[in-house]
C-alpha cells in the first residue's frame, strides 16, 4: 500500500473481499464420545504403559468407581 492509498475510500468490492478474508472457516467442536469406565479401562489397557504409575492410578480409580457402582 502506498502513502497515497491512505486517504481513498475503499469501494464495496474491497470491503466485501476484505470481510470474506476475516470471516474464514467456521469453528466446529471436535465430537466427543462419553465413555463408561470399563470401556475407558479397556482402552487405557491396550494403548498404555500399565508399568507408569499414572496409568496405574487412573486404573486404580476407575476400579473403584466400578466397585461403587456394582453389586
Amino acid at each position: 500500500m502506498e502513502s497515497s492509498d491512505v486517504h481513498k475510500s475503499m469501494t464495496a468490492d474491497q470491503i466485501t473481499a476484505a470481510e470474506e478474508r476475516k470471516v474464514g472457516k467456521s469453528y466446529v467442536a471436535p465430537g466427543l464420545k462419553p465413555l463408561s469406565p470399563a470401556a475407558a479401562k479397556d482402552l487405557l489397557l491396550q494403548h498404555a504403559d500399565t508399568g507408569d504409575p499414572e496409568v496405574q492410578q487412573i486404573i486404580d480409580c476407575v476400579d473403584e468407581l466400578q466397585g461403587e457402582k456394582g453389586p
